[in-house]
């Protein structure tokens, strides 16, 4: 099938009649599931990111992405040790691309507001990246395998090289 490559005001234009007439005539669940938006992604990068992490934890040990996550996150996960002790994180994903400083300052803001420790996740994090988020002491995992999750209560420090 040939669908033509729109561009400027026009694939605006399509895009924005397309939205529009779905959202008069069909729910916003069918809505969502029809365009698949950036939730889409953001569940496909969360659930990369969790292998990653799940390859490297011992068989003893739980990983659950918690069903009630707040709406200010794109998760939560629970980490949970053979003892029933555990900790959970408030899970952020974003693709990668964003500027660094950006990025950091609206996960800092993003760390600071909350009791539960950050776990940031995307299709890769790259070694600045990870250095600065190592030096806030923020957790990530990426697609390719890099992982850092550190806990002080129960204590945790899993880490892990991608490719």
């Amino acid at each position: 099938m040939y669908v033509p490559v729109l561009s400027g005001v026009r694939w605006r234009s399509v895009f924005a009649t397309l939205v529009l007439g779905c959202l008069e005539s069909v729910s916003q669940t069918r809505v969502f599931l029809t365009l698949g938006n950036m939730l889409i992604q953001e569940t496909r990068l969360i659930g990369d990111a969790l292998r990653s992490i799940t390859a490297l934890l011992p068989d003893s040990w739980n990983l659950d992405v918690d069903s009630q996550a707040p709406r200010q996150a794109d998760a939560v996960i629970n980490l949970t040790g053979p003892d029933g002790e555990g900790v959970s994180f408030l899970v952020e994903a974003k693709t990668s691309g964003a500027p660094t400083g950006r990025l950091l300052a609206s996960l800092r803001e993003q760390a600071s507001a909350t009791e539960l420790p950050l776990l940031y996740v995307s299709d890769y994090i790259g070694p600045i990246l990870r250095e600065a988020l190592a030096a806030d002491a923020i957790s990530f995992a990426d697609a390719t395998g890099w992982v850092r999750v550190t806990s002080g209560a129960p204590l945790i420090l899993l880490t892990g090289q991608g490719a």
